[in-house]
Parts: C-alpha cells; structure tokens; sequence
C-alpha cells in the first residue's frame, strides 16, 4: 500500500469498522487529511509482520488510528510516521491494543505522542521505541499516555527519544501507567521537565525492576519528574543528569523502595522524596532515613548499561556491591528484570535475601583444585 491519499479524511490507504487481518504488507507514504495516515479503524485489526514507513495523518495516528474496537500489533515496525496532533507511529483509544515485539522509531508528532498516543488500554511487550520526537514544548517523546489511558509497557526499551522544550522526553503520563522490566536510556527534554518520565498531577505510575541510564532533564527531573503519585521498586537510576534540580528523581508523593540512586547530578533526588526502606543513594540528597538504607555509598560498583540477559539492558552488580543481599525480603518482586529468580545468596553467607535494584547478582562460588605432589 504505497502513496495512497484518503479523500475521506480518515485512513489513507484502509477504513476498517469490521474485522480485518494484515499479514506480511507494508505501508509506505500514505496520507490521511484527519486521522489514520495508513489504517483508521474501529473495529478488531491484527497487524502481523508488517511495516509502516513514512505515512502521515493530518491529526491522529500517523501508522494507525484506533477508534474503539481491539488492536494488536505482532513482529512489526513503525518507522518516520507523523501524526501532525496525536500519536507519530499510532494513536489509540481501542478498549484494547496490544504490541509484542514491535519497533516503534524515528516517528513525530509537533505535540504529543512521537511514538505512541494512548487514550485507552494499551499493554507494549518485548518492543523498542528509539529516536521518537515531539515538537518543541510538546510531550511524550516515546508515549503519551492521556487522562484516560491505561498503559502497561513490560520487558520494552525506550532510548534516545525526546521532547525538546516540553515534557517526558520517554514517557508523559497522565492516566495510569504500570512500567516492568523496561529500560530507558538517552530519553532528553532540553530546556524542559522529565528526561525519562513526566508524571502529570493526575497520573499514576507503578514502577518495578526498570533501569533508568543517560537521561537528561532540561531543567529538572533526569529520571523522573514526578507531579502525580509515583511508586518505585527495585528500580535502578545512574548516570541521569538534568541542567537545573537533580539528575535522578524529582517528586512530590514520589516513593522508592529497594531501589539504587547514584551518580546522577546536579542532585540524585530534589522535592519530597519518601523512602519505603532499603534504598541505595551515592550521595544524601534523597533523605533516606527508613529501614535498610544506605546514603553515601561512594562505590556502588555498577557496571553501566550492557547486555547481561534477558530481553532489555542492565546495570550489572558487581562483586562486593553494597547493594548485594541488602534489600528486603518482604513485597519484592520474584524476578529481577532479566527474568532471573529473586532472592539470590549474592554475597555466599547462606542466606539468600533481595538485591538492591533492578538487577539481582548471582551467587559466586569458588572452586578449590586438589594440590599434586610429586
């Protein structure tokens, strides 16, 4: 389906309100006045293996936009789609959209969205949003997630999107978002708020076993500005840095929890920053006073970010890390966010007890050679 225009307004190359099956296509320099620059649908759609290059829509869902009705999206690309109000690569309010093991890149929105728009239920599996932009002083560089919007991304990797001048560069949140197992690194808002994540005052987000690397907060909030209530567990922020306030965690009712601070700057934490226990922080700007923290940490022995298994990047523990077997045992998660089981014996006393962060450290065990006399 190539250079298609719709005269209809809606769905540059399809209009679906039935049931409908795409297998294998591609979808390339199509244009939709309104909404949908190649599929505008309300129905149930499945999208297999295929891609959607270049395509365009005046105002929602530069790919694919979504009115009502069920979408999933399998083992396909999104690349260089605009939606010129919503939503670069989709834009959906479907009851119910899924996307497993697809690649959402280099798409743009002037105002929210550069990647994804979502005002329903959407759940983002196993898939990776890179180099996805808003305009300036516009939000969600990678995802916005609006008032309405349920959003579960789990074992997904957004990197290097950004909102210049505006908010969230990975992620804007206003609805409820739940983010497992992902990894967000190189997100910016130059001369703006939130590098990884803006959560809006009426956004809720529940954060677990997620890494947060490079992200750079214009004015504040390297890793996250939180406005909205924020819940982090066994989370990893190192290496964020923002121009103004802090370079990890900026926050209101934002709450951690076995979870690693270190190495941001200017600061790793500013604003009202609540410890759940068992929290790690290089420096003493998050006030960690609860059970089981640890401030001033001046080695933390963190590999950055590399391929240590499973499905997204990590910051590796290293051996004899303060972090190793020093969180709690209580209402962790039982994996780490490579899929490896928690807790782990790391540190070979015999008790096995939760890693601090995202990362849970394998037991080391020594071999002893038999000695050879002769």
């Amino acid at each position: 389906f190539m250079s298609n225009t719709s005269s209809f307004s809606h769905g540059g190359a399809i209009g679906n309100y039935g049931s409908l099956r795409i297998t294998n296509s591609k979808f390339m320099s199509n244009t939709a006045y309104a909404n949908g620059g190649s599929i505008d649908m309300g129905g149930i759609v499945t999208v297999t293996n295929s891609t959607f290059v270049s395509n365009t829509a005046g105002y929602r869902g530069g790919g694919i936009n979504s009115y009502g009705g069920t979408l999933t999206i399998v083992g396909s690309s999104f690349i260089n789609n605009t939606g010129n109000m919503y939503g670069g690569g989709v834009a959906s309010d479907a009851s119910l959209t899924t996307a497993r093991d697809t690649t959402f890149s280099d798409n743009h929105s002037p105002n929210n969205g550069g990647g994804l728009e979502n005002s329903g239920a959407l759940t983002l599996t196993n898939s990776t949003l890179s180099t996805n932009t808003v305009g300036v002083g516009g939000r969600g560089g990678g995802v916005y997630n609006d008032p309405s919007g349920k959003l579960i991304i789990d074992s997904s990797t957004l990197v290097d999107n950004s909102a210049p001048g505006g908010f969230g560069g990975g992620i804007y949140n206003v609805g409820q978002l739940t983010l497992n197992a992902a990894t967000l690194a190189g997100n910016a808002v130059s001369a703006g708020l939130g590098g990884g994540i803006y959560d809006e005052i009426s956004g809720t987000a529940a954060i677990t076993n997620s890494t947060f690397y490079h992200n750079f907060g214009g004015m504040a909030g390297g890793g996250i500005l939180a406005v909205g209530a924020v819940t982090v567990t066994n989370s990893t922020f190192y290496s964020n840095t923002a121009g103004g306030l802090n370079g990890g965690n900026s926050g209101k009712p934002l709450k951690l929890k076995n979870s690693i601070v270190v190495n941001n700057s200017a600061y790793n934490c500013n604003g009202t920053i609540t410890s759940l226990g068992h929290n790690l922080e290089s420096a003493d700007t998050c006030a960690f006073a609860a059970i089981g923290d640890l401030h001033d940490v001046v080695n933390p022995q963190l590999d950055p970010l590399a391929n240590n298994g499973g499905p997204t990047l990590t910051d590796a523990l290293l051996l004899g890390s303060p972090a190793i077997d020093a969180g709690t045992n209580s209402g962790y998660p039982l994996t780490d966010q490579r899929g490896v089981a928690r807790p782990q014996d790391g540190d070979g006393n015999g008790t096995a007890v939760c890693d601090i962060g995202a990362y849970e450290a394998m037991p080391t065990y020594r071999v002893y050679l038999p000695s050879v006399m002769r």
